[in-house]
């Protein structure tokens, strides 16, 4: 099943839009094939930057990937939010970590349980994901990030560069004074950091990039290193590819098939 939606956010103070990929069953007798009963495991799927909640079906095979698994897939709309309660814009964080899933899971046959909840995204949506993940290990079984953004303080050495002036008023809107986030609470390192102290109730960790992607250099490998050096157990892996859909695509399918293992463990 293929939903496209509005509802109004609180949150967000506006209306939103979300996609919502269901599992098709694929046997049975025509009014027996859907149980009323049935709870799906979720995979919170975000978009990157400069883009919205279609990317995925519009560039991926993830429809066909998430009935291969048996996922229900929710796609929100993030905007150039980073995923963060903006400083100067709407507190998406908030909406993405309790809203979304408490309307989700109230209008749509979605488990409630932790070992059924999981969290995916490419670039910026990878940064959304390991949000998700470290600030609410509670609730999530297993995170992905495809080619992530993860190092904040490299994203704002970026900012500095000389002609990145747009997008240092991207990350201004974003995070406000850009001098005060590191080791705050959208520092994703500094996350990574507080969470150590207890990796057992970390949920799974997935990260992957093309090899080809100049993020591999930058944001991979760095954020695997400093995973490692915290003892933190991260899979992860790289594959030829560039920053593009032509990678994320084997990447999530490569991302699902992390979640269904998690699920078993």
């Amino acid at each position: 099943m293929f939903i496209q939606l509005n509802f109004f956010s609180q949150y967000l103070d506006m209306n939103t839009a979300v996609t919502v990929l269901l599992p098709d069953p694929a046997s049975g007798t025509p009014e027996g094939r859907f149980d009323p009963a049935a709870r799906y495991p979720t995979v919170y799927l975000l978009h990157g930057a400069q883009s919205d909640h279609t990317a995925f079906t519009r560039f991926t095979n993830v429809e066909r990937y998430a009935q291969k698994y048996g996922f229900a897939v929710v796609m929100p709309e993030g905007q150039n939010s980073y995923y963060a309660d903006m400083a100067h814009g709407p507190a998406f964080f908030s909406y993405l970590s309790k809203e979304l899933p408490a309307a989700m899971e109230a209008v749509f046959p979605l488990s409630p349980r932790r070992a059924d909840r999981f969290a995916a995204g490419y670039s910026m949506g990878g940064r959304g994901a390991f949000l998700l993940a470290l600030t609410c290990p509670d609730r999530f079984c297993a995170a992905a990030s495809l080619s992530g953004s993860l190092d904040t303080d490299a994203l704002i050495e970026k900012a500095r560069r000389p002609g990145e002036e747009a997008f240092y008023r991207r990350l201004s809107d974003v995070f406000g004074d850009l001098s005060r986030v590191h080791g705050g609470c959208w520092d994703v390192c500094a996350l990574m950091k507080k969470c150590a102290a207890n990796p057992a109730a970390l949920p799974q960790l997935y990260l992957t990039c093309g090899l080809q992607d100049s993020r591999y250099e930058t944001q991979h490998l760095p954020f695997v290193a400093f995973c490692q050096s915290l003892g933190v157990p991260v899979v992860h892996d790289s594959a030829p590819g560039g920053h593009d859909f032509d990678f994320w695509d084997g990447a999530l399918l490569r991302a699902f098939s992390f979640f269904a293992n998690a699920r078993k463990a």
